[in-house]
Parts: structure tokens; sequence; C-alpha cells
């Protein structure tokens, strides 16, 4: 009898862990239908943490986007005036600069979060700093490469779980060979790329099997510039055990030009539209779909119109690193404002007067011009409060407008955009 109840116990404990692990990345998606657009995508993304935190992301929605494990500009205490900060904050870090003190965590017992000041978090860990540039021939055939303050570092997919295993991150991007340029790389280099990439995902999956830790995994969607590649990629990897993608591929000119459509994206459209939509017309639909890079508001629109699910806020902290405001001067209207400009030095008006966020409450135009011309580190504070509350808002009103059905009120400001990049 006592053998008996042992055997029980373990068998009830095996199946709580089983049922713990199946649930650590749940998707729940509607696909909302309306005369003005076939599917618009309203969702929730909910995650479990391995010291058991648990975070729900709404989607259309983002992560906090980290440098060196913290968000640029803030501390953790900052996160008070941001109104959006929740209970547990998804935090993207990324592996290229985490991986400098991958070897410090190893025996670190908590979470990777509660290292870098964030214990009430759940880290995703993609790839690449979305605000760095990709330098060329990055990969080799058995190796990715990564590039942090101590230089270009390859990673196997051995030495590439080894390395997660350490940081013991909530959610992770398989690795890949993304090094494709839009134009100029050959059939050969796409190739490559293509089979690399289906390799190295089969291996850390294999890898995964063996392993004590488990966390949700990321598949890239590859392919490069080539419509049948990026299909196919997406169809074999739809076919693996993943818990969602990532829509990438593209090259370093995705990062190093997004300068040119902070307003109108008109580097996103082109080339990388038809291939945007070609990677998600081969996804499962009940799937997360993530993207990296700074999107201005203009372009998450028209992604989310295209059926992107999860960004980050990486296009706020680059505005705040230029000097840069994100102004809302219409309902779904959006403009930048370069706050060492002249015409602020003595505005004694709010930063923004549709925005009640710590920034716009307390300071006033002249006073940041001021802090830009003096080059003080406050500066890009409380243009990171601001950026971050209005950008983040911006999200809420997304979702907003998709459960009034109004979605379409958005479409205006974005087309005209696309109709801009379209002349340039």
């Amino acid at each position: 009898m006592r053998y008996l109840f042992a055997l029980r116990s373990r068998m009830t404990e095996v199946r709580q862990k089983t049922d713990f692990l199946r649930k650590e990345m749940e998707f729940s998606v509607n696909e909302v239908s309306s005369s003005e657009f076939p599917v618009i995508r309203r969702g929730v993304l909910k995650l479990r943490g391995q010291s058991g935190q648990e975070c729900q992301v709404e989607t259309p929605g983002c992560f906090f986007h980290t440098h060196f494990g913290s968000i640029p500009h803030l501390t953790p205490d900052d996160l008070q005036y941001v109104k959006d900060s929740l209970s547990c904050i998804p935090l993207n870090m990324t592996l290229s600069t985490a991986s400098v003190f991958a070897d410090a965590l190893a025996g670190y017992e908590k979470s990777v979060g509660a290292f870098v000041g964030y214990p009430s978090s759940v880290v995703y860990m993609s790839l690449h700093d979305p605000l760095v540039p990709l330098k060329p021939a990055m990969n080799e055939k058995a190796t990715i490469g990564i590039w942090n303050r101590t230089g270009k570092k390859k990673l196997t997919p051995e030495q590439f779980m080894d390395m997660q295993d350490k940081l013991k991150p909530d959610s992770v991007q398989i690795m890949c060979d993304m090094d494709t340029e839009m134009e100029g790389s050959s059939n050969q280099r796409l190739t490559k790329s293509y089979d690399s990439s289906l390799r190295w995902l089969d291996r850390c999956l294999e890898l995964m099997k063996d392993r004590s830790s488990h966390y949700p995994v990321l598949a890239t969607v590859g392919g490069g510039s080539d419509p049948w590649r990026r299909k196919n990629f997406c169809l074999e990897a739809a076919n693996r055990k993943v818990d969602g993608f990532v829509i990438d591929g593209f090259g370093s000119g995705w990062i190093a030009k997004w300068k040119e459509w902070e307003v109108t994206g008109s580097s996103l459209f082109g080339p990388h539209e038809a291939l945007i939509r070609e990677s998600i017309r081969s996804l499962p639909k009940d799937k997360p779909r993530f993207i990296h890079a700074p999107l201005s508001p203009t372009a998450v629109v028209q992604l989310v119109r295209m059926g992107v699910d999860v960004f980050d806020t990486s296009y706020p902290a680059a505005l705040a690193d230029r000097g840069q405001a994100l102004i809302r001067t219409g309902d779904f209207c959006f403009e930048v404002w370069t706050m060492s400009e002249k015409g602020y030095f003595d505005d004694l008006t709010s930063l923004s007067t549709r925005c009640g966020c710590y920034t716009c409450e307390k300071y006033t135009r002249a006073y940041i011009h001021h802090l830009i011309a003096c080059e003080e580190i406050n500066a890009g504070v409380l243009l990171m409060i601001h950026n971050l509350n209005e950008y983040l808002k911006f999200f809420r009103d997304i979702r907003k407008s998709m459960d009034e059905g109004k979605f379409h009120l958005w479409m205006p400001q974005a087309e005209a955009g696309r109709q801009q990049a379209d002349r340039d």
C-alpha cells in the first residue's frame, strides 16, 4: 500500500511537471475579419518564467527592449513612471549582449531577470540587438557569430545551448544563419543560409531533449530575398516542434536604414513587404509571429495588418538616443521632434499636451532642450520615459480599436506612408 501511494505521488509529480512545461507559453488568437481587412489578429500571449512567475502580453503588443540587460536610459526604479508597467515585465534580452555575463550566471541560482535587476520579469532571449547593424560574414558553416564587447564569438549548436543553460532565459530564439543581404547575395549563399538554419534548428531541438532545462523556442524565418526559399523555409520550420516564429533574414539593411522609415515606413516596403507577406502566409495561424526592429507607429500598423503579433520597444529607445521625442499630433497621427533644434530654446510648454506622462507633467520643451545642449544624462531619461509611454499607449489604442471594430481609422496615415515609399 505504501509503495502504491509513493508511486501514485510520483506519477502526480511527473504529470504536474509535464503540465507546467506544456504551459510555459500559451498563445490564443482571434482573427477578426471586416470589410476593410480580411484578417486582423488580436490575441493574448501567456508566458511562465522558470521561477514560476506569470506574464501576459496582449497582442498586438511588445516586449521591453534591453541593452546588456537594462532598458536603455532607465533604471528598474524608473519604470514606476511608465504607465503600462506590469506586475511581471516581458523583457527582450539579446544573446549578443547577454553573452558577456553568461559565465557569471553559471552558478547563479536565480533567474537572469533577477541578475539584471528585474526579478519580476519573464526574459525572452533573441539573437541580435535590433539597434546594432549586423556585421558581414558573421556566420560560418558550423558556427554562428555574435559580437559583444570582447569581439566576435563563434558558437556551434552545442555551445549555443550551453550558453542558454547558463543564462537560463524563459524563451529563446534558436540560432540561425540570417547573414544575407536583400541585394547581392548569390544563390549559393542563400542555399547555405537555408540549409544551415534548418540544420541548426534541428540540432538545437535535439539537444533540448536531453537537458534538464526546458523553455519555449522560436524558429527564425529565413530564406533571404528569394520568395521560394522563404516560403519553403516557413513550411519546414512549421513542421518542427517550435512555439513561435521570428520574421527575419532581410540583411543588415533592415536595421541600418531604420531612420528612413521612422515616419513613412519607406524602407520597410518594396521587396520587404512582399517577403513578409509570403512568410506570414506560410506560417501556422495558432502560433505568435515576432519581429525585431525599431518600428515607427506607421510601420507597426502595416505589419499588424499583415499579421505580425509581437514587437519590441527599440524604437522609443532609438529616438531617445538621438534626442528625439515621439509626439502624438492627432488621434491616429504621430510626429518625431528633434529637441536640440533652436526653436525649443525658450518654449515653456510641456513636451506634449496630449500626453500625461511624468516628463510631460513636470518638464518643458525648453528644459529638455537645455539638457541636450549640456549633454546631461537626464535628457535621455526624460525622453525615454515619454517615448516609452507614448509607444505603449499606441499599442493599447490599436488593441482597443480592434475590439471596437475601428482599426481602419489607423490606415490613412499608414497608407500615406506607403504611397510616399512607392514614390521614393
